[in-house]
């Protein structure tokens, strides 16, 4: 019996040491800090959009607007007219974002225009007239300040406009005169960052093109009109 609690004494030994070794192992191991796993990004995660670039791109919509007119000479009231109608064309432009979000840039843009406006009336000869206002084209050379949030962009916008004008008249002095218009343009619009390339915008334009003369016939020597417009436009951008 003694020889047998000796023998199990005996191998106890080697495998209480083996606990406590593995223990104190256990325990070093515990005490030391433990490095953080090594940064890894996001799959698919784009860099922060920024708006600086050169932009390119095209637009449409709706437009109204007003002519006001008089005879050059005898100073007597022409036609009104409200011409409206569809445009179209697109817009070049770039942008610098600052440090604090704001952005201003230049743009340039042109657009074909549809805006067109008839309205008939007893002549001075006693038969009916027809007086039509068209506005053939619009451009404008134009600053934006707007401010950056994420993908958004609202901005104000104005600057020089210029545009075509039409002026017919048919009944009792039938003619047609073509003349160029020069004025201002202000606004306001939004646009959203699609990607880092393709952007998508809707923008309100007032624009006053200002005085011109038409040489057709009628009282004086020919008729000076006024031309604005109210735009309502969508684009799409390309920024480079």
């Amino acid at each position: 019996m003694m020889r047998k609690l000796l023998f199990l004494g005996v191998a106890a030994v080697p495998l209480m040491a083996g606990i406590l070794v593995a223990g104190s192992a256990a325990a070093a191991d515990l005490s030391e800090p433990v490095a953080p796993p090594p940064y890894q990004p996001i799959p698919g995660s784009a860099p922060i959009l920024n708006w600086t670039g050169f932009y390119a791109g095209v637009q449409g919509g709706y437009g109204f607007g007003s002519s006001h007119a008089a005879f050059i000479g005898s100073g007597a009231s022409a036609t009104d007219t409200s011409p409206s109608g569809w445009v179209g064309g697109g817009q070049v432009g770039y942008n610098w974002e600052l440090p604090n979000n704001v952005v201003l840039g230049i743009e340039g843009d042109w657009v074909a225009a549809g805006l067109s406006d008839s309205v008939s009336s007893g002549g001075a000869g006693g038969g009916p007239v027809t007086i039509t206002q068209k506005i053939g084209t619009i451009g404008a050379v134009k600053g934006r300040l707007g401010y950056a949030s994420g993908r958004w962009m609202p901005y104000l916008t104005g600057g020089w406009a210029f545009g075509t004008g039409t002026r017919q008249e048919s009944g009792t002095y039938p003619g047609s005169d073509d003349s160029t218009h020069s004025g201002y343009i202000v606004g306001a619009g939004v646009e959203y960052a699609m990607s880092h390339h393709w952007s998508v915008r809707g923008e309100y334009d007032y624009v006053d093109l200002g005085k011109a003369t038409y040489d057709i016939p009628g009282p004086g020597s020919g008729t000076r009109a006024d031309l604005t417009a109210n735009l309502l436009t969508v684009g799409l951008n390309y920024r480079f």
